[in-house]
């Protein structure tokens, strides 16, 4: 039978993890699915361990490459999948399913045919598996809109749609989100040029074409290890504030944004930003009345970082050619 969805995982030096990725697909409760694993130029057993799974499950096919980056290996894995499978995820390597992820999301995406894709939630695990403590499940609960022109907190009933993408991007890892194959079709390949955050910026260009449903449950345990790819990101404050603004204008002035969409995503950036503002200048007196000097400098730091991008942003608001409405 013709596999519904399609199952797609970038490994690179994955051995020590993948075989319980694996695992966990073998285990969900909707069968008809393919998974292409696209060994990315590993030098350990990644390849190995891949092979195992196909030879014990036609359903499983190993692809092999040069080490080009996890966009490029996903970009792969699309186009070695089957063109006719309705859904596509993107499971990352070191990831473990819940038992009816694949089912919970196809039968969320299902009801809702006008949207672009379904989105559940993660929760932290270590490298051992076992559960950590942190509320991982809070953070992607955390969604935001515009609307009225001001931002709002999204109900879990309500879904992610193109402006929230310029407020707060919340569907971490990949492996929480099915997509639409005809949408990735229109959208494009993943941006092989992102090593960093190129999932906020495939599902904001996706987002163009419809809205996400919010599902408000686990569907797969997020592993924390130091070999995670947004470790350096998350250790460099300079860092994750430079592409969080260069994914921001990606998505703002894209070309092709349609005269609303443009409008509205500028407005979106900027009353987030003004927020962001306020709630460092609060932090700052708070600090400042505790003597509290190196918290306060830190916010006024960001402050003036954020009044910076304000001022960017509208200017090239102004200078940047529109489309006509």
């Amino acid at each position: 039978m013709t596999p519904s969805i399609s199952v797609i995982i970038p490994a690179y030096n994955a051995a020590l993890y993948l075989a319980a990725t694996l695992e966990s697909i073998l285990a969900q409760t909707r069968d008809y699915w393919e998974c292409i694993i696209v060994d990315d130029g590993s030098t350990d057993d990644t390849a190995a361990v891949a092979s195992t799974f196909a030879e014990r499950d036609a359903r499983f096919s190993v692809v092999r490459q040069q080490n080009a980056g996890v966009s490029a290996a996903r970009n792969m894995g699309f186009a070695r999948s089957t063109p006719k499978t309705k859904y596509v995820i993107f499971l990352d390597a070191d990831d473990v399913w819940e038992p009816t992820a694949l089912q919970d999301l196809s039968d969320a995406l299902n009801e809702q045919p006008e949207a672009v894709g379904s989105c559940g939630l993660a929760r932290y695990i270590g490298a051992d598996g076992i559960p950590l403590e942190y509320d991982y499940m809070s953070f992607g609960r955390e969604r935001y809109g515009y609307e009225d022109g001001k931002v709002v907190r999204l109900r879990p009933d309500q879904p992610t749609n193109f402006t929230s993408f310029l407020i707060r991007f919340s569907m971490i890892p990949p492996g929480t989100v099915l997509l639409r194959r005809s949408i990735i079709e229109k959208a494009g390949e993943w941006n092989s040029h992102l090593s960093l955050a190129e999932d906020w910026e495939m599902f904001g260009r996706m987002s163009r074409w419809g809205a996400y449903v919010f599902l408000d449950r686990c569907v797969v345990s997020y592993r924390k290890h130091n070999s995670n790819a947004t470790v350096p990101l998350a250790q460099n404050t300079k860092m994750r504030l430079g592409i969080s603004l260069a994914v921001r204008r990606t998505l703002m002035f894209s070309p092709h944004n349609t005269a609303e969409q443009r409008q509205l995503a500028v407005a979106a950036n900027q009353a987030w930003t003004k927020r962001l503002i306020t709630q460092r200048q609060q932090s700052a007196m708070q600090s400042f009345r505790q003597r509290q000097w190196k918290g306060s400098i830190r916010d006024l730091l960001f402050i003036g970082f954020y009044a910076l991008s304000l001022c960017a942003v509208s200017m090239e608001a102004l200078l940047r050619p529109r489309r006509p409405l």
